[in-house]
């Protein structure tokens, strides 16, 4: 099925490769793969996918760092739910996002499994990000 927002529909492509991300990641990755986008899109679109079942939290981190706005961050980590199908992405884009493709802890499988169901296709998606 796919989404009525081509934004929101990349994004899931994003996170469906990469295994999961932040939300500034998923922005700074989207504007080096299609060029110009809003800030604002990107992270109204991510919360439309998460309430449409899209997107799933996986984790939420406070970060320590120097930001403008203070010493430390919130950061949401972001899975795509494997269930939904999506468009896989082009042969080029792959290749600009070659490193980008992130490692699940054993921790972290066990608890998108328990997330999102033992469902064959969880498990595969899962798996699929393993050494």
């Amino acid at each position: 099925m796919r989404s009525k927002s081509l934004v929101r529909e990349r994004i899931l492509q994003i996170l469906y490769y990469v295994g999961y991300s932040y939300p500034y990641e998923i922005y700074k990755i989207y504007k080096s793969l299609y060029g110009k986008v809003c800030l604002r899109n990107v992270y109204y679109n991510i919360r439309k996918g998460i309430e449409a079942g899209d997107i799933k939290v996986l984790k939420v981190e406070t970060v320590d760092g120097n930001f403008t706005w203070g010493d430390k961050t919130k950061r949401i980590y972001l899975i795509p739910n494997p269930l939904r199908p999506v468009q896989p992405l082009p042969q080029d884009y792959l290749k600009k996002l070659n490193g980008l493709k992130k490692k699940f802890t054993e921790v972290e499988r066990e608890e998108i499994i328990k997330k999102l169901g033992k469902k064959e296709e969880v498990i595969k998606w899962v798996n699929s990000f393993s050494d």
